[in-house]
């Protein structure tokens, strides 16, 4: 919860009158240099991943801590994530590492049907295309309209670029894997990030938060900090 809250008060922090408010705005500062503006952006969508990251992780532990008193099987409460920021190819980031809570949906109704009409890189796309799918109906639930051309771009895209890592393995008869393979996978999801990243938070997203006030640390410090300021200083 203390990560959590440390990566979402900071995007507050950076934008607070913008992407980091419910009103919403993009994260791309029209006021910055080309290469700057993406650098502040790339900066945004990591903090944004990783908050998402840690949210995910700190709801599942809650659920597993109420749902293991009702089925104490270790096997029934799976690891739900496996270290993303260690996976050294993007088949091993979406495949395993990413977490698992929609695989078998991702699988069965998109990967193979799709699979089964156009082959096995037919598959890849439908299981991608199926999740930017539901990530686009996500904010269509904000009320904020849709962001297709964004969010679909970002899965149909890592999912080509894993069907580029199969046909290159096949080729070459070398895996995606080590230092090369781990540098390609974070720029590429770091950089297609982006896309995903602004649709959500032009929307707002980053203006909720899903744990309350009265328990954020951030927050807590915050009502704090005048009583405390004089001792510290």
């Amino acid at each position: 919860m203390v990560v959590c809250d440390a990566f979402q008060t900071a995007i507050h922090l950076l934008g607070p009158d913008s992407f980091g408010s419910l009103r919403g705005g993009t994260i791309f500062d029209a006021r910055l240099p080309l290469v700057p503006r993406y650098l502040f952006s790339s900066l945004i969508s990591l903090l944004t991943a990783t908050g998402i990251y840690f949210s995910i992780t700190m709801l599942y532990h809650t659920a597993t801590v109420a749902g293991f008193a009702l089925a104490p099987d270790p096997r029934a409460w799976p690891p739900l994530s496996d270290a993303p920021w260690a996976a050294t190819s993007l088949r091993d980031f979406w495949g395993r590492r990413w977490h698992q809570l929609f695989r078998r949906l991702f699988v069965q109704i998109g990967a193979r049907p799709a699979q089964a009409v156009f082959g096995r890189a037919g598959g890849v796309l439908g299981g991608f295309a199926l999740s930017a799918v539901l990530h686009d109906v996500c904010i269509w639930g904000m009320g904020r309209g849709t962001a297709f051309p964004q969010i679909g771009g970002f899965f149909l895209l890592n999912g080509v670029a894993v069907i580029a890592e199969q046909a290159f393995e096949r080729a070459t008869g070398r895996k995606v894997r080590g230092y090369a393979g781990w540098v390609w996978t974070m720029l590429f999801v770091l950089a297609t990030g982006n896309l995903l990243v602004d649709a959500w938070l032009t929307r707002g997203l980053a203006g909720a938060c899903a744990i309350p006030d009265f328990i954020r640390p951030t927050w807590l410090l915050a009502q704090l900090w005048p009583a405390l300021r004089p001792a510290l200083l």
